[in-house]
């Protein structure tokens, strides 16, 4: 398991697929219910945080454009949430006494997929 300190943060990561969403980082922020500045301050965060520019701001407005890398993270955050959805969906899959064992291991197993995105997306 990776250390606490080489995880992502869900917060910049949820900030980011907010971004990723919308064509204004203003959108964005109404989107995600925090002010400019705010969202804007969480993306360069996750931008330092991974060592990877994700969105090319345009200068004299507040439009932005994804880079490559910003592409790339937004499918991998699309997959994984696909892949999250499908634990709350009834499917009758899991045993009625190991249900929350199941959903945790799934959910670590969640986890550990989105890390080695993470390297993946960084060592590229």
């Amino acid at each position: 398991m990776a250390s606490r300190r080489n995880r992502l943060n869900w917060n910049l990561l949820r900030a980011f697929a907010a971004i990723a969403e919308h064509r204004t980082l203003a959108d964005a922020a109404r989107a995600a219910g925090v002010q400019r500045p705010t969202i804007s301050e969480k993306v360069a965060a996750l931008e330092a945080d991974l060592g990877l520019r994700l969105i090319d701001r345009q200068p004299g407005n507040d439009r932005f454009q994804l880079t490559a890398e910003g592409k790339r993270l937004r499918r991998l955050l699309i997959d994984f949430n696909s892949e999250l959805a499908v634990l709350c969906e009834p499917s009758g899959k899991r045993s009625a006494d190991g249900g929350v064992a199941e959903i945790l291991r799934d959910v670590e197993v969640a986890l550990s997929a989105l890390e080695r995105a993470k390297k993946a997306l960084i060592q590229r």
